[in-house]
């Protein structure tokens, strides 16, 4: 697990880290090579208002006319309501956009008269003159404005229609080859869901927001795996210690007994960082060095090596510079032994014309009892 979290972070971290902003970089401009922008002008219902109490009572002490007609005594009825239009998409709509033969807007079904529509606030100052809204008694229609990208006003007006007909708004026209949306979330509120907050129904936001899911995606995952390796990395610290307290004390040593025996240290460097299994692997060893490594690992290891010593050659004299955690991989770590135990003498030669010396068996064999002694 050590050597994972090593090989991550230390060698690959940057390169991982290097494709993923390429991917992206690749990502965001395919896509803005095929994206075609586009004009997307949305009416929202924000909000209604019945302005002829449901109340009989009420109803017979109010009078209101509309063409000489009192409306608070007839069936019919007058609700008011509030429009937000705006321009979600990422086109600015230009007169040249608009269709002549059919224009934008929106349509009140079985509506008996539309009237008092106003301009109540806009986003830039210019709309209140530029907007010039044409209706009858079913329809609301806009032409030859120039709408750009986030912009939007808000509108009121009063429809008048029969109490058992009440009034359908549909979308009517084309804007620069899309059609109008109406949204009534006055009375169908948006969901709030996280799904729909993270995913809107706007394709061009949807995917706009897929480089930043994908790399905050990538960073949780760096995250996570720094901080489960956190126990890990602690727990070995901890085995390590103590096991170096274990060797030192059962073998009756001392750090600089360690210096002055280049074998003495070779098997303590294996029990504090393996256990005692690692000493054994090594009497297995150099007794059948065949049976660990073979000659094609042996040279994969030695091509290796060289190029570590290359890129180390400028920071250090030292020939054998190069640590185990270097060759996570099994095999490599046997190779890793192999070199080691050719640099104290211990074998000479190929791999299967090893030579092993007693005075390292003995070594071994009392380093085995005394580490299972109980005392």
């Amino acid at each position: 697990m050590k050597s994972f979290f090593n090989k991550l972070f230390k060698n690959t971290f940057f390169q991982l880290l290097g494709w993923i902003l390429s991917l992206v970089l690749a990502f965001i401009t395919i896509y803005d090579f095929i994206h075609e922008p586009k004009g997307e002008i949305v009416f929202d219902i924000v909000g209604q208002n019945e302005l002829i109490p449901a109340k009989a009572s009420m109803n017979a002490k109010m009078q209101i006319f509309y063409n000489g007609e009192n409306i608070a005594e007839s069936k019919k009825t007058i609700r008011q309501y509030v429009i937000k239009v705006t321009n979600k998409g990422d086109l600015d709509v230009l007169p040249a956009y608009y269709n002549p033969k059919i224009k934008f807007g929106v349509n009140f079904e079985d509506s008996l008269a539309i009237d008092s529509l106003e301009i109540q606030r806009a986003t830039q100052s210019r709309h209140f003159e530029a907007i010039k809204p044409q209706y009858d008694k079913t329809k609301i229609t806009f032409e030859n404005m120039v709408f750009e990208t986030g912009d939007d006003f808000i509108i009121t007006l009063n429809v008048i229609y029969l109490k058992d007909k009440e009034p359908q708004i549909t979308p009517l026209g084309i804007i620069a080859n899309t059609e109008i949306t109406v949204i009534n979330s006055y009375l169908h509120p948006p969901s709030k869901s996280l799904f729909s907050i993270l995913f809107p129904d706007n394709w061009n936001e949807t995917l706009a927001r897929i480089p930043v899911y994908f790399l905050t995606c990538i960073g949780l995952i760096f995250i996570a795996a720094f901080i489960i390796s956190i126990p890990f990395n602690m727990y070995r610290s901890y085995t390590k210690w103590y096991r170096k307290k274990i060797f030192k004390n059962k073998m009756g040593i001392t750090t600089r007994d360690l210096e002055e025996q280049p074998k003495l240290k070779l098997i303590y460097t294996a029990y504090t960082k393996h256990g005692l299994e690692e000493i054994k692997r090594i009497d297995k060893y150099i007794t059948h060095p065949k049976n660990v490594i073979t000659d094609s690992a042996l040279h994969e290891f030695s091509f290796k090596r060289e190029k570590l010593q290359e890129h180390l050659k400028n920071k250090t004299n030292k020939r054998f510079n190069i640590t185990e955690e270097d060759y996570p991989d099994h095999t490599m770590q046997s190779s890793f032994l192999y070199e080691s135990l050719l640099d104290i003498g211990v074998i000479t030669g190929e791999a299967d014309k090893t030579k092993t010396t007693t005075e390292f068996k003995e070594l071994i064999a009392q380093t085995i009892k005394c580490l299972n002694s109980k005392t």
